[in-house]
């Protein structure tokens, strides 16, 4: 069994490099895993990278400091 299943995890910068890392790491271990980040397409691409891999994410897209972004994904 996966270490974080039933989990939920906000990925802050989890477009690229080591946010991505940790996105993808999170949900390989069962996390449910929302991507955040300036750069919409990346982290739209981050989200179906593990979509295919068969796991469960959200992308969005966020150029605000307001944390109501990532509280409205849940």
């Amino acid at each position: 069994m996966a270490k974080l299943s039933g989990r939920t995890a906000i990925v802050t910068g989890g477009a690229s490099g080591m946010g991505q890392g940790v996105a993808l790491n999170f949900a390989e271990e069962g996390a449910r895993v929302a991507v955040l980040d300036r750069n919409e397409d990346g982290a739209k691409e981050a989200a179906e990278q593990q979509v295919r891999a068969a796991m469960s994410t959200h992308a969005e897209h966020s150029t605000s400091n307001n944390n109501d972004t990532a509280w409205s994904i849940f």
